[in-house]
């Protein structure tokens, strides 16, 4: 229950981010600015950059951040199925816990190369999404859980690494 937490836990502060971050105050904005035109083609204008910006700050256009979300959304989904599947015997099996481990690996993996491409993009100044960008990024890593575990994941790496290095020089 505690990796289903997590999941729901960056799926609701993604969504949150999506809809009240981006879509409602680029639609606030876009309706005042309406608001204050003169003509259709400022009207028109306006509308082509409420378009970009809700295209760039939700990363339709950045494909390494859409790939890196639709593969945490993927493991929430893939948890979901296994935990249908779930009575008193089927928790108990091999099976069953190799595939609970593996999903959470992945989910900690996933979800680790989201904050971290999401802290750079966020480190790109002249990005406009950045004040909200931050917010999202505070929210996540309010308890330094995401950093903790971006850090664990890197020793796993040097410690396989340095395993890989010594079975090699016997």
């Amino acid at each position: 229950m505690l990796l289903r937490q997590h999941m729901s836990f960056l799926v609701d502060n993604l969504f949150a981010y999506l809809q009240v971050d981006v879509l409602e105050s680029q639609w606030t904005h876009l309706v005042e600015s309406i608001q204050r035109s003169q003509d259709f083609e400022e009207v028109r204008l306006l509308h082509d950059s409420y378009l970009m910006q809700i295209t760039d700050q939700c990363f339709l256009n950045q494909s390494q951040v859409m790939k890196a979300l639709q593969d945490v959304l993927h493991m929430c989904r893939l948890l979901c199925r296994l935990l249908k599947q779930m009575d008193d015997e089927t928790v108990r099996s091999q099976k069953f816990q190799e595939e609970f481990m593996r999903i959470k690996g992945q989910f900690e993996k996933q979800s680790n190369i989201v904050f971290k491409l999401l802290s750079t993009f966020k480190n790109y100044h002249a990005h406009q999404s950045s004040p909200y960008l931050s917010q999202l990024l505070l929210r996540l890593d309010y308890n330094n859980f995401l950093t903790n575990l971006s850090e664990k994941i890197e020793q796993e790496k040097n410690e396989q690494i340095l395993s890989k290095h010594q079975q090699m020089r016997f």
